[in-house]
């Protein structure tokens, strides 16, 4: 257990993730001051997380479950069986959500050919 507590040390963990430098301390850092949570990282990660969970529609929640109940299946394949995916990749098709246009994109915009396209959106990243 961090000798500070374990706001602080989760605190340190998501401001270290987004790697701020700062050329000066912070308020929160200043002398006599005891936290500075309200406008962290960690207050704005804990609000979306509210937003999240409190502002899904009724007809959102059959779909929020789905995906709970898969990635509950995918933990517990990576846990009890990681060799399952190991090796293995991912298909960019997979990754991309539904109504992306990357296809598109690369088709119009990139001027790719056809059999480009599909081998891009077909390949397997490890």
């Amino acid at each position: 257990m961090p000798s500070a507590g374990t706001l602080p040390w989760l605190q340190g963990i998501f401001c270290n993730m987004n790697n701020p430098c700062f050329k000066s301390p912070t308020r929160g850092e200043s002398p006599g001051v005891v936290s500075n949570y309200n406008n962290s990282i960690l207050a704005r990660v804990y609000q979306d997380a509210q937003e999240l969970f409190f502002e899904i529609h009724k007809r959102d929640l059959s779909q929020f479950w789905e995906e709970v109940c898969t990635m509950t299946q995918f933990m517990e394949i990576m846990r009890t069986n990681p060799e399952e995916f190991a090796g293995r990749g991912i298909r960019i098709h997979d990754v991309l959500k539904d109504g992306e246009n990357l296809t598109q994109f690369l088709l119009e915009d990139a001027g790719l050919p056809d059999t480009v396209v599909d081998h891009l959106i077909n390949a397997i990243v490890l």
